[in-house]
């Protein structure tokens, strides 16, 4: 029997797609829903752009210029959330500098050593229970802290970079010279003469580096790794890094890191500090980052 004929081509083309005309439409699906992007890994520790150590205490600053700190006597050492541009660590306090150059020091505040003159500093180093900064507009210095040795009474004079030991500290003038004030007592005001390009300091001696590398101490200091371009000196001996970045120590086991920035030797260990912003350490524990906020 031939179908009956459509009522209109609007039908017609229903029934030839063999849809009823009163079928209803499909619902559209509804849309998925979008799926969470995982978050990166995050680093172990955040990069780090500076870093410092004395005896069994260190402190850090993160790649935000927020410092912390780590190692003995670190609980007591809670860091201002502050953006700095330097830290140094003294025995139980640290300090500091602005990015407009003010000091900022935390910790015990005994004998002044947090008590900090006003100005803009460029540079600064921390002794056992004192401190010393070089002025932005003159070079000058500006000391703080225990004085009993006069360690905090410095000389006249423009200077470029400051070291800084248990009752002692050392200057380095524009012209490479030398100079030491405080303490006297094993001879670690006897710098020699000479031109010397960075410093360092030990409890009761320093060392200066020459041009070629080479290492000039007086006062009382560790035995020193040989060829160093970076030298550090610390409680429990003498650290450095050779030309290519390679740490180096004598009397403390040295950082196991094949190439470092910088490198501060402590009282029983040793910390570096790779191009890669890590902290590794020998000896002392590193900067555990699950406590720093």
């Amino acid at each position: 029997m031939p179908l009956p004929r459509p009522r209109s081509w609007r039908l017609a083309l229903a029934l030839a797609l063999g849809l009823g005309a009163c079928q209803p439409a499909e619902r559209p699906s509804p849309p998925r829903p979008l799926e969470a992007t995982p978050a990166p890994p995050r680093s172990p520790q955040p990069p780090v752009t500076a870093l410092a150590l004395r005896g069994r205490l260190g402190c850090v600053l993160d790649r935000d210029g927020t410092p912390f700190c780590f190692g003995a006597s670190s609980a007591a050492l809670a860091a201002p959330s502050e953006v700095l541009t330097a830290v140094e660590v003294g025995e139980d306090f640290a300090c500091g500098l602005t990015p407009s150059g003010a000091l900022r020091c935390w910790g015990t505040a005994a004998t002044g050593r947090t008590r900090t003159p006003t100005g803009r500093f460029v540079a600064l180093a921390l002794g056992r229970r004192h401190g010393c900064a070089i002025r932005a507009e003159t070079g000058s210095l500006a000391c703080w802290g225990f004085d009993f040795d006069r360690q905090a009474h410095p000389p006249p004079g423009r200077f470029a970079a400051l070291a800084a030991g248990d009752a002692h500290t050392c200057g380095l003038r524009h012209d490479g010279e030398v100079t030491c004030w405080g303490s006297n007592e094993r001879g670690q005001r006897d710098a020699p003469g000479g031109r010397f390009v960075a410093l360092t300091a030990s409890d009761h001696g320093a060392c200066g580096l020459d041009a070629t590398g080479a290492a000039t101490c007086w006062g009382q200091t560790p035995a020193l790794p040989a060829a160093v371009a970076h030298l550090s000196l610390g409680t429990g001996g003498a650290c450095g890094l050779d030309a290519a970045g390679r740490p180096a120590c004598v009397g403390l086991p040295a950082p196991e890191v094949a190439h470092a920035l910088a490198i501060e030797a402590g009282e029983s260990g040793a910390c570096a500090l790779t191009a890669l912003g890590q902290v590794a350490c020998t000896g002392i524990a590193p900067p555990d980052w699950a406590m720093a906020r």
